[in-house]
């Protein structure tokens, strides 16, 4: 129900701020979440017609399978004449403001605690150390 503009979603946040930008105390201007999502939900019924669109071209496997993100397909589209340069554009921004909406944590990985080593280095090779020979047995000769 509030996942659309309607009268109930009305109800629900009216006198809500909805404006542009917010303070968040430390001098600092932020944009407003409610206003960036009120902005998506004014775009989304025209990207739902280019996202069905993309997945008829997906059915019809005119994409390469190896392109899994959306703003590969995206401009994919717009080079093999899916999508029109005009609905490209629109779709960047769309999902570039959709990914912003979403991506709420801004901390580096630091700030949880030590990072964990990366798997894909090469390792050194390991040094062995040569046994001391034992003192009880003999020497050869």
């Amino acid at each position: 129900m509030v996942t659309s503009h309607n009268e109930t979603r009305e109800r629900l946040i009216a006198g809500t701020y909805r404006g542009e930008t917010i303070s968040n105390g430390y001098a600092e201007t932020l944009r407003n979440p409610l206003a960036v999502y009120d902005g998506l939900l004014d775009r989304v019924e025209q990207a739902d017609v280019i996202y069905k669109k993309i997945g008829t071209a997906l059915k019809a496997d005119k994409y390469d399978e190896a392109t899994l993100s959306i703003e590969g397909r995206i401009t994919d589209g717009v080079k093999m004449g899916i999508l029109t340069a005009d609905e490209g554009e629109f779709m960047l921004a769309f999902e570039k403001d959709v990914l912003d909406m979403v991506h709420v944590d801004h901390f580096p990985l630091e700030h949880f605690g030590p990072v964990a080593e990366n798997q894909d280095t090469p390792k050194k090779a390991a040094t062995t150390r040569k046994k001391k020979a034992d003192a009880s047995e003999p020497e050869a000769v």
